[in-house]
């Protein structure tokens, strides 16, 4: 059977998603700059949580 999506995936995106959103709005809330370089500041940010959530959650998951 061919695995398209398995669970390190489903909380990769969802970690993004929520991290992206919450970014955003505190960026455009509390910097006086464009809303592109919050978007874009977000999504920089969001990159890197996403990333060391995954991590996170790949070293609490494996087998050992």
């Amino acid at each position: 059977m061919i695995k398209l999506i398995d669970d390190e995936h489903i909380f990769e995106g969802i970690l993004g998603g929520i991290a992206l959103a919450i970014l955003t709005y505190y960026l455009q809330k509390h910097k006086p700059t464009p809303q592109i370089v919050d978007i874009f500041l977000a999504f920089v940010l969001a990159w890197y949580i996403r990333r060391a959530g995954v991590n996170l959650y790949l070293h609490y998951t494996k087998d050992e």
